[in-house]
């Protein structure tokens, strides 16, 4: 399930990194509103093709139909179900896990860092986008690589999301404290590093799929998924209220900072990284419990 999900995020990532190229030069060559039309329609497509394709159980596995007859006869309203994962203690440390440790990496892909690797080192804003896809790309390979591990290799899920813990705070950590001794090439490592840490935390969503009763199990997953998006707005406030205001701008309206304003900016991370880190001590493993 873990190395399932890994390839999950792996496609996403590249759905990402495929997009960003398209959606620039379809703009550019047809106008934002054909392009967004266009975007809309292939979603459309694709709502009928998943509704004619996907089924709610799978034919080739005997007895998916008791089981679907069993999920039917648990099937609570969403407020219950949402109060059933509030109550379990397993799943509310895994949503301040995500919470926590995604906030970070949310806020430096989504606002800081290009304007980090800009004004830092020197780039021009088409090499530190360039910089920055590269490193994202390593997902592609390190959130299977983390699932891998934790189904095949270690049989457990904690250790797991522990290691990728340690790699983002010390990633976090090196930028906060020496940054500015850094070049770009080690900057891009530590990223790279931070990057591929990060994707040890899809291990929460298999950890709450293996803790929850299947029939609310798809429910507790989106309400799991709110963690980051949460974390990413509190982060963002935090380091917009850490950076202050902008000494001067650049001609693009772009604020401009010391390359040590961003080094104070990227301190609730490692704090973040931190509290998830000692929650993730107080996990149960779910892989030990469903191996028994």
């Amino acid at each position: 399930y873990a190395t399932a999900m890994g390839i999950g995020g792996s496609i996403n990532t590249a759905g990402s990194l495929l997009a960003t190229p398209l959606l620039a030069a379809s703009v550019s060559t047809l106008g934002w509103r054909i392009t967004f039309a266009s975007v809309g329609g292939l979603n459309v497509l694709m709502a009928i093709i998943c509704w004619i394709v996907i089924r709610d159980r799978n034919p080739a596995l005997p007895g998916e139909e008791e089981i679907d007859k069993e999920r039917d006869g648990q099937a609570e309203s969403s407020f219950q179900t949402i109060k059933t994962a509030l109550f379990n203690r397993q799943f509310v440390l895994l949503f301040f896990i995500a919470l926590l440790s995604y906030g970070g990496l949310m806020g430096f892909f989504g606002g800081w860092g290009i304007p980090f690797l800009m004004q830092g080192y020197d780039l021009s804003r088409m090499n530190a986008a360039y910089l920055m896809t590269g490193v994202s790309a390593l997902s592609l390979i390190s959130s299977p690589m983390w699932g891998r591990l934790s189904d095949k290799i270690l049989r457990a899920r904690k250790p797991v999301v522990i290691l990728g813990l340690i790699g983002a705070v010390l990633s976090f950590l090196l930028l906060t404290l020496v940054a500015d001794q850094m070049n770009y090439v080690q900057v891009g490592i530590a990223i790279g590093v931070l990057v591929i840490s990060t994707g040890a935390m899809l291990l929460p969503y298999t950890m709450v799929n293996e803790s929850v009763p299947a029939a609310i199990s798809g429910t507790a997953i989106a309400v799991l998924n709110m963690g980051p998006y949460i974390g990413g707005g509190i982060y963002q406030a935090l380091a917009g209220y850490i950076l202050g205001d902008a000494a001067s701008f650049a001609a693009d309206g772009t604020p401009i900072y010391a390359i040590a304003d961003y080094q104070a900016a990227f301190l609730p991370s490692v704090v973040a990284g931190v509290l998830a880190l000692l929650l993730s001590m107080f996990l149960k493993d779910t892989m030990k419990k469903q191996a028994k």
